[in-house]
């Protein structure tokens, strides 16, 4: 009976190993993206510093060309909006 349920348990576990590693590596490169990058002494929005969402969110409300002019006035000639 136990052999029966080891390639389902097996397989269980595999499934949270790949899982486990996915999560880890996104939060490695979330962290590279934000304090190795060669352009994290630009500044910007936090959410810009590691993902392209900040971007996404923008175009999404419409008011993209606001925002960017915003930060022009908050942060100088080159705002960070990139990872």
């Amino acid at each position: 009976m136990i052999w029966e349920l080891q390639p389902l348990l097996q397989e269980k576990l595999t499934f949270q190993y790949v899982f486990l590693g996915s999560v880890l590596g996104l939060v490695a490169l979330c962290l590279k993206r934000r304090y190795i990058s060669p352009i994290t002494d630009i500044p910007g929005p936090f959410l810009a510093s590691f993902s392209g969402l900040w971007q996404f969110l923008q175009l999404y409300s419409a008011h993209q060309e606001v925002e960017i002019v915003r930060l022009h006035k908050k942060h100088g000639l080159y705002p960070n909006t990139d990872p």
